[in-house]
């Protein structure tokens, strides 16, 4: 996402440089990168470029088996949460966190590290991530 973002920057420090003039019609100085055929010659390579190494990327995935678990499914279903935050005396345990946690954690590290595990011929990798906090919920 770096280079998507440098390409970006740059656009901008082109828009920049040539300063605010109101010719031609072209209102978002940041378009001044496409109607320059040098400056667009070079921004459609890079972005050329980029796109390349994005899937090459996953054409290199495709050799791990990596499973989809459509983490995004979660977000349409979430429900949106009242503009005010009211307590009440309901607890939802499910969402719980940090009682066994260390001791959860020290458990899946073990399970993902176990010497059975390595063993299996048809191993798969699973990726484990964490995104957002606790206000998401």
């Amino acid at each position: 996402m770096y280079d998507a973002t440098n390409i970006l920057d740059i656009c901008q420090l082109k828009a920049m440089e040539r300063g605010l003039s109101h010719d031609a019609g072209c209102f978002n100085p940041l378009l001044f990168c496409v109607r320059n055929p040098i400056h667009a010659h070079k921004i459609g390579s890079r972005i050329k470029n980029h796109n390349q190494k994005l899937e090459d990327i996953k054409q290199r995935s495709l050799h791990f088996n990596f499973i989809n678990i459509n983490s995004n499914e979660d977000l349409s279903r979430r429900v949106a949460c009242p503009g005010s935050h009211e307590t009440s005396a309901e607890l939802d345990e499910s969402s719980l966190v940090g009682e066994n946690i260390e001791e959860d954690t020290r458990n899946l590290v073990e399970m993902l590290t176990s010497a059975e595990l390595s063993k299996c011929e048809n191993n798969k990798i699973f990726v484990f991530f964490y995104r957002g906090s606790w206000w998401d919920w």
